[in-house]
């Protein structure tokens, strides 16, 4: 019993609910804190390459101008900019296009005169100078390009040196023209970096972010389910004490009911006789007759419920043979046919064909089924059912036995403590019966299961190992 009680604690300390529960609470929270860490990471990623191609087409701007400055600059001269400029090694081009997305500078020359971008893709008319955009492309290669791009300042490229004017065609656009003239004068330039190392070592930052949320999120989960199983683990010891110190008291209960027993049984024993005496001599009224029948019945009753609890007393003794459960059920009814009859009950039984043989105790099983059918009778009205059914086990090697009836049914509160020793719902009842037929059941290393529900009746199910 208190195997059983230890095991059934062990297995519910953590319930279902709280892996279910906790996975719930945690996932959010951590798959949250990953995704802002790769937000951020790719925000950082953006706001970097933001700052070296603003970086570079500042030092593209200035080489310019100095040049300018100087007089003596040319597209030549910027063209030889951009390769100086290009020679890092992370900077994949650099070109200046005019509002069409026409190249009209690229630091690898023979892009010069093609198509680099549609304008409505970059820029309204409208854009400001200072305005800074990027966007991600992938070139024929298949190399992954970070490009940053802006209205170019000064905005003045010649065909030839001899062209060079220091006057307001040299002069940043948006400074020195107004209207659609000033449009028409702008140029953008574009610095690509190349950033397939950067991907790669993003994706293997991202697969890291993740793995550690991963890892977090098991330990965090670990954790919790920890906390559980110790206020679980210090739960069932509690109720094991308790259960432990209870099945004491039982124990010490049922030496005394054991001890009282055989003190009862010796004058009881003598009462039966004068019972019985009294019963077989003629009498002159119908009412001393059946005063001494109930004499005499009432002595049978102390007498079976004495030696009930001498039964449940000591260990359960079994001789076993190899029996046919027919046979058993059959004989069993015979017991209890009259005392049915009496009650207008209606008694079936179904017997599967090619039912297997089991090692039982003969005996034992008579009584457990004699306690299940006179437990059905109490509970049956006129023209209610007791059924016995017998079956070979559907996944398991050995028989099942199942007595239902359609009587009054239990209430589920008592559902659970149907098999405790000493409890019992009936005014005249000691919670005897049924803790020996779980008992015996449980000694033959079988099983048995109950299921009932108010008003519909009750349906006992044994199962009895074959051949053991």
């Amino acid at each position: 019993m208190l195997k059983k009680i230890k095991n059934k604690n062990i297995s519910s300390l953590i319930p279902p609910w709280i892996f279910i529960g906790s996975a719930v609470i945690l996932l959010p929270i951590f798959s949250f804190i990953t995704m802002n860490n790769i937000k951020e990471y790719r925000v950082n990623f953006n706001y970097l390459m933001l700052g070296k191609g603003a970086a570079i087409i500042k030092t593209f701007e200035a080489g310019t101008m100095a040049g300018i400055g100087g007089m003596n600059w040319g597209i030549q001269e910027r063209q030889t900019l951009m390769s100086e400029i290009v020679k890092q090694s992370d900077i994949a081009y650099l070109a200046v296009t005019d509002i069409s997305g026409k190249i009209i500078a690229h630091s690898n020359p023979a892009f010069i005169g093609k198509k680099h971008i549609d304008k409505k893709d970059i820029f309204s008319d409208k854009i400001n100078i200072r305005d800074l955009k990027w966007r991600k492309i992938i070139t024929q290669k298949n190399n992954k390009i970070f490009e940053v791009f802006r209205v170019l300042s000064p905005s003045c490229f010649y065909q030839n040196r001899h062209n060079i004017k220091r006057n307001s065609s040299c002069v940043p656009p948006t400074l020195g023209f107004k209207g659609k003239e000033n449009y028409l004068r702008k140029q953008i330039i574009f610095a690509g970096f190349d950033i397939s190392a950067f991907e790669k070592s993003r994706a293997n930052k991202i697969r890291y972010a993740i793995g550690r949320g991963v890892i977090f999120f098991l330990i965090s989960l670990s954790g919790i389910l920890s906390l559980f199983i110790t206020l679980g683990y210090r739960n069932a010891n509690a109720m094991l004490k308790k259960e432990i110190a209870e099945a004491r008291r039982l124990a010490s209960i049922g030496k005394l009911a054991a001890g009282v027993a055989h003190e009862i049984r010796n004058p009881l024993s003598s009462i039966k006789g004068f019972a019985t005496y009294f019963k077989e001599k003629k009498f002159n009224s119908e009412k001393e007759r059946n005063i001494a029948e109930i004499m005499s019945n009432e002595v049978e009753r102390v007498n079976r419920v004495v030696g009930e609890l001498l039964e449940f007393s000591v260990p359960v003794k079994l001789y076993k043979n190899l029996v046919d459960i027919k046979t058993i059920v059959l004989n069993s009814l015979k017991l209890i046919e009259n005392k049915a009859a009496k009650k207008f009950i209606i008694v079936q039984t179904e017997f599967e064909k090619n039912l297997k043989t089991v090692n039982a105790d003969s005996d034992k099983i008579t009584q457990v089924l004699l306690n299940l059918y006179l437990n059905a009778i109490d509970v049956c009205k006129k023209d209610d059912l007791i059924k016995i059914a017998c079956r070979n086990h559907k996944k398991r090697d050995g028989i099942e036995i199942i007595v239902s009836d359609t009587g009054e049914g239990m209430d589920k509160k008592n559902m659970p403590h149907i098999f405790d020793p000493y409890f019992t719902t009936k005014a005249w009842g000691k919670g005897i019966g049924l803790a020996n037929v779980h008992n015996i059941i449980e000694t033959h290393n079988g099983k048995i299961e109950v299921k009932s529900k108010k008003g519909e009746g009750t349906v006992f199910t044994i199962y009895l190992p074959a051949n053991l």
